[in-house]
């Protein structure tokens, strides 16, 4: 029995002997094509991106890969080349990458967080962002950018700033946090999904005295993946516990619980889009208002049009005043993928308006449309400038009764009157909302009054009544 188990604890020895001193080897090699097909996949619905594996010397436990970003994008490269962060090749910009590739089956060596480098995996890929990217180096940043490669193909991310104060006199800007900034991601190999969870304690962003604005608490989680014509689905939520904001000689304004929720879901080709978005007050200096609500979707974008409008926008370059002077068609790239987007008669819907002031609430819906046209009429709207006739739509607004009458006060003496209405003006306005209530202009409710719009068949109506023809 004794004699059993030395052998049984011998062979067990062995096999980890294997794995932490041979293993990394033959890991190393195939941590090699999958780092180059990591890259191949990752930018491979990217137009205006391309990367290369110029470079892999592979070690026992760990390699050194070097990396060559070819930036096309019209927008993009000649950012990065004004700013020196890439070197020209014509019109494109390259940056060149160098990055540390730890290999399993127990990637321990690699700089990267406990969770990281005890999970078994081909390798841990370290960016060194620190050497690759010149502002955080001219900074000296403490910066962490590691990904995990798993044997599922699972990709798990970990990136992390420590706490700074950036300081640019020149341009008297200085930026700073308290709490590090972190981010926790995971993908499939393909990039085909995408959970991602980051926060930061405060971030500070302050200008010339007395100009600044101050994050708290930010926190981001993205749960999405990959639909038709490479169109993300799936939700995300934005949260800050407060957004301030300060100008000089204008004190403070401040949003607190800001929360930022969007959905997007697929059915037959065309993607709809929900947002909710909450704020529980304002304040600016005295004045406090809230909570506040919007419920915004946009629905029928066609995936296909809109990812062909994506690859048209990353090739085209804005244009400048002397060609539209001269004519040109300059919108002429995004004529087509436009149009194939009013097809599908895409259009706004505002579910939910609530916004609760300290004279009461203004509330309201609405939603607005591209009518059903085929191509050829589309377009001879559009070139006799037609636009609101190919619109369809209505809404409705509401407000409490002291709004109503400080609307118009603000509209007749064109300040907004402070404290309260003196008996006087107040009669005065009382006056003036019944005269256009009488007229069908106004409908009064309840606590207050509200207004209905509709366009339709190129015909403006208030409250059913037609206003303007167009």
């Amino acid at each position: 029995m004794k004699k059993k188990l030395i052998k049984w604890l011998g062979g067990l020895v062995v096999v980890i002997l294997l794995l932490v001193l041979v293993a990394p080897a033959g890991v190393g090699m195939l941590a090699e094509g999958r780092y180059k097909q990591l890259w191949g996949d990752m930018l491979a619905s990217e137009p205006g991106m391309q990367a290369e594996v110029t470079g892999f010397e592979r070690g026992w436990y760990q390699s050194r890969a070097e990396v060559t970003l070819t930036i096309s994008d019209a927008t993009l490269a000649p950012m990065l080349l004004e700013l020196g962060w890439g070197e020209a090749d014509g019109d494109n910009a390259l940056i060149r990458l160098r990055e540390g590739v730890h290999h399993g089956p127990v990637p321990f060596t690699a700089p990267a967080p406990f969770w990281q480098r005890w999970r078994p995996g081909f390798a841990i890929v370290d960016s060194r962002l620190d050497e690759n990217i010149p502002i955080i180096a001219e900074h000296g940043l403490d910066v962490v950018s590691t990904v995990h490669m798993g044997l599922t193909g699972r990709l798990n991310g970990f990136f992390e700033i420590a706490p700074f104060d950036v300081r640019n006199e020149e341009e008297q800007l200085r930026i700073s946090t308290r709490e590090p900034i972190s981010a926790e991601w995971g993908s499939d190999r393909r990039f085909n999904r995408l959970d991602l969870r980051a926060r930061v304690g405060e971030l500070r962003i302050q200008g010339e005295p007395g100009v600044g604005i101050v994050l708290e608490n930010p926190w981001l989680t993205i749960n999405q993946r990959r639909g038709p014509s490479d169109i993300w689905l799936g939700g995300s939520e934005l949260r800050l516990a407060a957004v301030e904001t300060r100008l000089p000689g204008e004190g403070r304004t401040r949003l607190e619980n800001l929360v930022w929720a969007t959905s997007a879901g697929e059915r037959n080709g065309l993607v709809d889009q929900e947002h909710e978005i909450r704020v529980e007050a304002l304040r600016m200096d005295d004045f406090v208002a809230g909570p506040a609500a919007l419920d915004v979707d946009l629905f029928n974008l066609h995936a296909e049009s809109l990812s062909r409008l994506q690859e048209a926008l990353s090739d085209w370059s804005a244009p400048d005043a002397e060609a539209m002077l001269d004519g040109e068609d300059v919108f002429a790239p995004l004529r087509g993928p436009i149009l194939d987007l009013a097809m599908h008669q895409p259009g706004v819907r505002i579910k939910r308006l609530d916004i609760q002031l300290p004279g009461g609430a203004i509330t309201g819906e609405g939603r607005v449309q591209l009518i059903e046209l085929d191509a050829r009429s589309l377009e001879e709207h559009l070139e006799a400038g037609q636009y609101l006739q190919l619109l369809d739509g209505e809404a409705r607004i509401g407000a409490a009764r002291d709004l109503a009458r400080r609307a118009l006060a603000m509209s007749l003496l064109g300040r907004l009157p402070e404290g309260e209405l003196e008996d006087d003006l107040a009669e005065l306005m009382d006056m003036q909302l019944a005269a256009a209530v009488a007229e069908g202009m106004l409908s009064e409710t309840e606590d207050g009054y509200e207004i209905r719009l509709e366009l339709r068949d190129g015909v403006l109506r208030i409250n059913e009544r037609e206003i303007l023809r167009f």
